[in-house]
């Protein structure tokens, strides 16, 4: 139980490493370009990072929530 619970919070704590170097590389990236399709398609690119980014969060807390519910009908069908 808690080996799981520590490789949970490693997991996370690598996805939240993730996300901040990918928005690191996209703002040193914005920066440094001096051509303006490019930074339209960095742009871009980061918009679809992000987006994803916040389908994978929404996902998490469906799933999160179905489970919740269920563990709530099961206590009451226990008790």
């Amino acid at each position: 139980m808690i080996q799981s619970a520590i490789e949970d919070v490693r997991t996370w704590i690598f996805l939240i490493l993730i996300v901040i170097v990918a928005a690191s590389i996209f703002g040193v990236l914005k920066e440094s370009t001096t051509s303006e399709e490019a930074k339209e398609v960095i742009e871009q690119t980061e918009q679809s990072f992000w987006t994803s980014i916040n389908l994978i969060i929404v996902g998490i807390g469906i799933i999160g929530t179905i489970g919740l519910i269920i563990l709530i009908v099961s206590w009451f069908k226990q008790g």
